[in-house]
């Protein structure tokens, strides 16, 4: 287990190894979401600058497939669904040692929610999930 500190100690499953199928899954599902449609306003950048090379190359369905993305990116910005957050989210194991026994969708964002209020920031979950990614990748 790796414990981070804020206003209370937060137990995560240190690998990708331990976590349950289902966590696993969205695990890989968010993963897969944030490679090819991304959240941020950086990689929203980068897509246009990509449909403007499909459009001069001529590539329609690269290029529709671009704006589609594009689409989904700011629609998860606008209603502020961060798929790389609920990854971590399939981490986390307890809160102040309670055991997190939903992990929908919906609860992922819950716990999301209550680990801001408790203190979490962008620079503890990304160190956080980059450490449990490399734990698992370092086999």
């Amino acid at each position: 287990m790796l414990t981070i500190k804020l206003k209370k100690e937060v137990k995560l499953v240190d690998s990708t190894d331990e976590l349950t199928a289902s966590n696993w899954n969205k695990f890989q599902k968010f993963q897969l979401i944030e490679a090819g449609v991304g959240t941020d306003l950086k990689t929203i950048d980068e897509q246009y600058s990509r449909v403007a090379q499909f459009v001069d190359k001529e590539k329609k369905n690269e290029c529709l497939q671009e704006l589609q993305n594009i689409r989904e990116a700011l629609f998860m910005i606008h209603n502020q669904i961060n798929v790389n957050h609920l990854s971590f989210a399939c981490f986390v194991y307890s809160i102040d040692g309670e055991k997190i026994e939903d992990y929908s969708d919906e609860n992922l964002m819950v716990i999301l929610q209550d680990l801001s209020d408790l203190g979490l920031t962008q620079k503890v979950l990304t160190d956080s999930l980059e450490s449990v990614k490399k734990k698992s990748t370092q086999k």
